[in-house]
């Protein structure tokens, strides 16, 4: 069901962490916080501070990291969080007898008094964050306000068990729209393979199949198995131009020439590839028919669809899709380099394929080991 709502688009750097600070000194009654990675660098221990501050406000706070990504928090922080009364929890922490395959909290939350919510793909961490004259790695959010935002934190109080919540305000507190964000018809997603929900992967999958004219993908671990493949080659077959945004560097090691791999198929098939020189990319977003828009933490891959609870805000509305077709565009202008399909294929040595095809059987053998567990799940 579509909510209404206002939305902004919002790009990793300073940009997302002075919209983070800022939505946390404005919360006046509660807030939820969800993130995957949340370090305790210079931007974590900012944010953390943040959190802190609020709590000293009166602010209820609960806070949610992965106990798998987020590593360990100093015993400091943990009890400064804990003399504030805020709220923790490390989500499936691992223990070497048994760890959870697959089974993380890969959501990037922040949502204040059930009105406002920050929801995206950037995590919390300096590698995200522009600092000094680094670029930081290239990823985008979208700040939520109005009726949507209600989803969100159902989605959230779920995460915690009732008992827990008991000091929390019951009421939910929509705000005026603004002069600077549109209304629009906004539909929040998730995918959670325990829960049968699979909202996104659908979402995906019936926009390649309804596409008109253009789907542009920004797409970091771009691994997508034989059935949105073949969506995609159908797409293009009956006039869709398909522009494919991924990164030319990975901070996963196989990922890159796993992903490669697949370049020869796409190319083929008269898909635009480029790829993002300038940092780590790791957005998702895609652009239909400057129509459809949904950005979030959902990468194209069956990790996503099957081992990780994501989130991510589809809109639907003319004017707001061309304003982010605009800034993709603009990325892709200042920063990315085309793949043309000759060149590619002069450059793929013997060995180099030989590489990309063990990096792909070793990802797809893990893929499709996490697929089985989960169905037996």
């Amino acid at each position: 069901m579509h909510q209404m709502g206002e939305a902004k688009l919002v790009r990793s750097g300073k940009e997302f962490f002075d919209e983070l600070v800022q939505l946390i000194r404005e919360a006046k009654s509660y807030l939820h916080i969800q993130f995957y990675i949340f370090d305790e660098d210079e931007t974590g221990k900012r944010i953390q501070q943040a959190l802190l501050d609020a709590a000293q406000r009166g602010v209820k706070v609960a806070c949610i990291i992965d106990g798998y990504a987020s590593g360990n928090w100093s015993k400091k922080t943990l009890l400064q969080f804990k003399d504030a009364r805020i709220l923790f929890r490390r989500f499936a922490p691992v223990h070497f007898k048994r760890l959870k395959i697959g089974r993380r909290m890969h959501h990037k939350i922040c949502l204040i008094d059930g009105h406002t919510a920050l929801v995206g793909g950037i995590n919390i961490a300096n590698k995200y964050n522009a600092l000094g004259n680094r670029e930081p790695w290239l990823d985008f959010a979208i700040l939520l306000k109005g009726h949507a935002v209600t989803d969100i934190d159902h989605i959230c109080e779920k995460m915690w068990p009732r008992r827990k919540l008991k000091t929390f305000p019951d009421g939910r507190v929509v705000i005026k729209s603004t002069t600077s964000m549109e209304k629009l018809p906004i539909r929040v997603l998730q995918n959670n393979w325990f829960q049968r929900r699979i909202e996104i992967s659908k979402a995906y999958k019936n926009a390649l199949r309804q596409a008109d004219t253009e789907v542009i993908l920004v797409a970091s671990y771009f691994f997508p198995g034989l059935s949105m493949r073949r969506l995609m080659k159908r797409a293009v077959d009956r006039g869709v131009r398909i522009v494919l945004i991924t990164g030319s560097y990975s901070d996963v090691t196989l990922f890159k020439p796993a992903s490669k791999f697949l370049y020869d198929w796409l190319l083929r098939h008269r898909v635009e590839i480029y790829e993002w020189q300038k940092s780590v990319l790791h957005g998702k977003i895609a652009v239909v028919d400057r129509h459809w828009v949904t950005v979030g933490s959902y990468n194209l891959n069956a990790l996503s669809d099957y081992g990780s609870l994501e989130l991510n805000a589809a809109i639907y509305q003319n004017e707001f899709a061309e304003v982010v077709r605009k800034r993709v565009m603009q990325i892709l202008e200042e920063g990315c380099a085309p793949i043309a399909e000759i060149e590619f294929k002069k450059k793929s040595t013997l060995l180099l394929q030989v590489h990309r095809w063990f990096s792909y059987q070793i990802i797809r053998l893990g893929m499709r080991f996490l697929f089985v567990l989960m169905r037996r799940l």
